[in-house]
């Protein structure tokens, strides 16, 4: 995937979750105005709006809204690939512990 389409969609999910894009800046660590900027041009190669703003809110459109959740699935995806990644790295690399407690009832013949 191309990082900057990755990063276009975890900007559209954030606006969208803080309903601000003041506030999404703050926990994305960058400036509103870039983040403005960014959102203009995807919306623009795209060709649709994907927020409705106005000084007093801001919300989806209707293409807004039917985009939304299939960006959020597609994040808890690639948020769970790395998962399987970290774990499989992990057994890969060891050390394997295997325990035992002495109050297990197990006896062996």
């Amino acid at each position: 995937m191309d990082q900057s389409l990755l990063q276009a969609q975890i900007y559209v999910a954030m606006i969208a979750e803080e309903g601000s894009f003041s506030r999404a800046a703050r926990k994305l660590r960058t400036s509103q105005s870039s983040l403005s900027r960014r959102i203009a041009e995807l919306e623009k190669t795209l060709e649709v709006k994907l927020f409705e703003r106005s000084t007093r809110k801001l919300e989806l459109t209707a293409v807004g809204k039917i985009v939304l959740p299939e960006i959020q699935l597609a994040l808890r995806h690639s948020q769970r690939a790395w998962e399987l990644a970290r774990y499989w790295g992990r057994i890969r690399n060891g050390p394997f512990r295997i325990g035992c407690s002495s109050s297990s009832s197990l006896s062996l013949p």
